[in-house]
């Protein structure tokens, strides 16, 4: 069996290519051998279990950003395919005009553990506030 990094930042090419696949809503990663496909399909899957733990330790939802794409590849395969789950219904706004999911998944990068929760942010905050009244 595998073992990945516990640290996220040794999955930054991966993160990359999920946000892109996010936004464009398929993406289609070609390597040069099928060990090496494997390899970092193997890697996308253990860098989405690396965030849902680092989410719940930040006391955030128990999920990944990235849950809602699929990673998949034929057998043998050097080529990954990263696309949405799919939606099975058709999803219209209120003047009727056409909502694609499956094409605009993301539009901005997503939080990541790196990022400081709100109540991370307020105690920093607080801290700097103090510190300077601290000063005075």
């Amino acid at each position: 069996m595998a073992t990945y990094s516990k640290s996220v930042h040794s999955f930054r090419d991966v993160h990359l290519a999920f946000e892109k696949a996010g936004i464009e809503g398929r993406l289609f990663l070609d390597f040069e051998t099928p060990q090496a496909a494997t390899t970092w399909g193997g890697r996308a899957n253990a860098y989405r279990v690396l965030l849902r733990k680092q989410n719940e330790a930040a006391g955030r939802e128990f999920a990944c950003e990235f849950d809602h794409l699929m990673v998949r590849r034929k057998s043998g395969s050097t080529r990954i395919i990263i696309e949405p789950r799919g939606f099975n219904f058709v999803a219209t706004t209120e003047s009727g005009e056409k909502v694609d999911f499956d094409k605009s998944t993301l539009t901005a990068s997503v939080q990541t553990p790196f990022d400081k929760t709100k109540a991370e942010k307020e105690a920093d905050d607080f801290l700097s506030e103090y510190e300077a009244e601290m000063k005075k």
